[in-house]
């Protein structure tokens, strides 16, 4: 009986979750737990589905785990050897090629194996040993990981203030598209002239800040930072050699405007597809849903697989569309609730991934999908004046849905609500990941910055404002809160280091 245990073939169970634990262990920093859960299910319980059938038919379970395991760890290996090939002969079909070497693989394993007169005792043995050994490390590096960031040392937040409850509460939204940038920049640098949709905005009766500019370079330092009021540095003792960004993404969910707003009876609605600070946040009172399927960690970790091949990439261009215009319009019927309401958007428009043409129809290269920026975006994807040609293209596209979502809002809501329109940061088409010297940092930084507020928010409100004084200025006039508005700081910070940040404030 114990013996029998001892020699129980469990790798292939094990096995089949170790590159997904390993892949996002190295993703970590900036994928939240949840996305794990689905991956890990389905390939386990499709090993444990083949290793039965397997065994079924040849009647051996140790046979039948040694082919399972082989076959996982091939399945996950296959972006590394096709990417030999592409590296021997670019020209190559490299896919293909992969593809059916592999199966000429399997077949030969399985019918090796099979045929085999071997008792793989032994092997067995050390596959457990080894299944045990690579499930082990990247578990206890994210355990190790998950006890660091738990002792960093946060900085005291920003006290909850009573200010006036007894105010008119305005429906209060604050709509991100990402990498908008400012009006003289994309006149400038990209050749377009945005002056009628600004002109638009400031018919409308929102105040347009045309001296704008991020405080930072990434998403996740920009939204952190403008959600809680408050520079990073203030917020948490950054370690510059760190690029650990669990602690944004807990910040971001954990933000002090859904905190100050919650104690205002405020109802959050969390809406699909705003990857920062929104996705299934636990303190959303109202969740808005969608039927998509896969979410960004898993179109990644399919492309590692041969099924990359099968992935068809005009429905991923189209689920991406599908879910900028729900978002869309899920944001015009909000205004209809009775509720008091604070919505957060964050639209990945007109960043790329580069999908649509000025009027909507779709426009894309296949090689340029997955939403990479700057000189990261230049690695499969045409050059710069592309990348400003489908920038602008995009962005035609998003004036017109903004301004359709805006004009449903205002018509549809019962008092006047106030409506943040921002930017995280501006274009990338001159934006190096890890070099300051060769970014262009006024297109960086330069962003679209408008509100629709009360005459006297607008008052206090000025054409260099940034967004961390966006809430500091809005709670002041509305809540009568006293917030100090801070100095307008701007910092530029590598991919791999985001937290050494240099101040390029006096170079904008």
């Amino acid at each position: 009986m114990n013996s029998a245990k001892k020699n129980f073939a469990y790798h292939p169970l094990l096995i089949s979750l170790a590159p997904i634990i390993s892949f996002y262990d190295h993703n970590k920093d900036i994928v939240s737990f949840q996305y794990l859960i689905r991956p890990l299910l389905i390939s386990f319980s499709l090993s444990v589905l083949v290793f039965v059938l397997l065994n079924i038919i040849i009647k051996n379970h140790k046979k039948s785990a040694i082919i399972v395991s082989i076959y996982i760890v091939s399945f996950f290996l296959y972006s590394f050897y096709s990417e030999i090939f592409k590296f021997v002969d670019p020209l190559v079909d490299y896919d293909s090629l992969s593809l059916v070497i592999g199966l000429f693989f399997w077949l030969a394993i399985l019918f090796l194996v099979a045929k085999s007169q071997q008792n793989f005792g032994s092997i067995t043995k050390y596959l457990n040993i080894f299944s045990l050994i690579i499930i082990i490390i990247p578990t206890a590096s994210l355990a190790y990981y998950n006890y660091q960031t738990s002792k960093s040392a946060n900085l005291p937040s920003l006290a909850l203030v009573e200010g006036n409850n007894e105010v008119n509460k305005p429906d209060i939204y604050y709509i991100i598209l990402d990498g908008y940038g400012r009006q003289d920049v994309l006149k400038e640098i990209y050749n377009y002239d945005n002056s009628e949709f600004i002109n638009w905005l400031e018919n409308k009766g929102f105040f347009v800040a045309e001296k704008s500019s991020a405080n930072y370079t990434q998403t996740y330092l920009s939204m952190t930072a403008s959600l809680n009021l408050n520079y990073l540095d203030k917020m948490q003792a950054l370690d510059p050699k760190s690029k650990d960004r669990k602690w944004l993404r807990d910040k971001l969910k954990n933000n002090y405007v859904y905190d100050f707003l919650k104690e205002k009876n405020y109802t959050f609605v969390s809406l699909p597809s705003t990857w920062t600070g929104n996705y299934k946040n636990i303190k959303a009172d109202l969740e808005i849903k969608n039927n998509f399927k896969n979410n960004d960690f898993e179109d990644l970790l399919l492309e590692a697989t041969p099924l990359s091949i099968f992935l068809d990439p005009e429905k991923k261009v189209l689920n991406y569309k599908e879910k900028m215009i729900f978002i869309f319009d899920e944001l015009g019927k909000i205004s209809q609730m009775d509720e008091n309401t604070f919505v957060y958007a964050h639209l990945l428009m007109p960043h790329p991934p580069f999908i649509f043409s000025y009027n909507g129809n779709l426009k894309y290269e296949k090689n340029c999908i997955k939403g990479l920026d700057g000189n990261h975006y230049y690695q499969n994807c045409p050059g710069m004046e592309k990348y400003r040609q489908s920038y602008v293209e995009q962005l035609q596209y998003t004036n017109k849905k903004t301004m359709e979502t805006i004009e449903y809002i205002l018509k549809n809501s019962d008092k006047e609500p106030i409506i943040i329109l921002q930017a995280d940061h501006g274009a990338g088409s001159m934006l190096d990941w890890e070099s300051l010297e060769k970014t262009n940092l006024k297109e960086r930084f330069s962003i679209l910055n408008a509100y629709y507020t009360p005459e006297e928010t607008k008052n206090s409100l000025s054409d260099d404002i940034t967004p961390v004084n966006s809430f500091r200025i809005i709670f002041n006039s509305v809540f009568g809160t006293n917030f100090e508005i801070l100095e307008n700081k701007n910092y530029f910070s590598t991919w791999n280091k985001p937290y050494e940040l240099i101040d390029i404030t006096n170079k904008l």
